[in-house]
């Protein structure tokens, strides 16, 4: 019979958190970091804490850390991103535990913004530290029915369907997209297994594909034929000049590339293969 684990899940309400939770073993018993009321069903073994209950706790089998803040102010961001991750490693190496660091691969790119700085940080604390750890960098996820990083787009659908022309600026760059549930079989096998220890392992999908290629499928799926547009170079010039951090943090590629450093995966359904 195998044995019933304790572990603490934070993002349980998130995209990638709830397909996890859905996928941990029904005999164990999870807890929740959140705010409270932000899972609409709970199993039996299933509670709802906050963080200033964690060190009520003497001890998780398990800490899965999915969770993470990419828009707001600077504050909020490294709060979530860096100063919680500081929290949750004090509270492994005073206990012991096991702990699954899900980043971003955002967060090994050349030209990064608070939101990549606060996870690197994270990133850099938690190698510090001698405790059991794996890092997990996923690239841009998606699941079948929902593109969570285009959902600003639905509020301007009604426009879309009666205007259907996207301007486009005249930079591009790659992402390689990542099923969620692909990540999250392999984020709850990693728990189980155990493997890949203290080591950043870099996650996508088997394609990449442009961004606006992305865009217009996802309008495709949602029964708008839009026309992309693409603006020429002198009118961003200006933006260039003016945000040029901002632009480069933009249009970067943000795909698997090779790195001594890193493990680099690709994930296809239930095949894992080295780039």
């Amino acid at each position: 019979m195998e044995n019933k684990r304790t572990i603490l899940l934070t993002g349980s309400s998130g995209f990638l958190g709830t397909r996890i939770l859905s996928k941990i073993n029904k005999n164990d018993t999870v807890y929740l970091l959140s705010n409270k009321n932000s899972v609409s069903t709970l199993n039996p073994n299933h509670s709802e804490i906050t963080i200033n209950e964690l060190d009520n706790f003497a001890k998780f089998d398990k800490i899965i850390h999915c969770a993470g803040r990419t828009t707001g102010n600077d504050k909020d961001i490294w709060e979530s991103n860096y100063q919680l991750t500081k929290k949750l490693i004090s509270f492994s190496k005073k206990n012991r535990t096991h702990f699954l660091f899900i980043s971003s691969l955002n967060a090994g790119l050349n030209h990064r913004g608070q939101y990549e700085n606060s996870k690197y940080e994270a990133e850099r604390e938690l190698l510090s530290k001698d405790i059991d750890f794996v890092i997990i960098r996923p690239s841009y996820l998606f699941d079948k029915n929902d593109e969570p990083n285009l959902k600003n787009f639905r509020l301007l659908f009604p426009f879309f369907k009666i205007f259907p022309i996207l301007l486009i600026p005249p930079y591009d760059f790659l992402v390689q997209p990542l099923n969620v549930c692909d990540l999250a079989n392999f984020c709850v096998e990693r728990m189980n297994k155990k493997d890949y220890l203290g080591r950043i392992i870099e996650v996508a999908g088997p394609s990449s594909k442009s961004i606006y290629e992305v865009i217009s499928q996802y309008f495709i799926k949602n029964k708008i034929k839009i026309k992309l547009i693409r603006l020429p170079k002198i009118f961003f010039a200006p933006l260039c000049f003016c945000f040029k951090s901002k632009m480069n943090i933009l249009f970067q590629d943000k795909i698997l590339r090779k790195n001594k450093e890193v493990t680099s995966l690709i994930l296809d359904g239930n095949k894992i293969s080295n780039i």
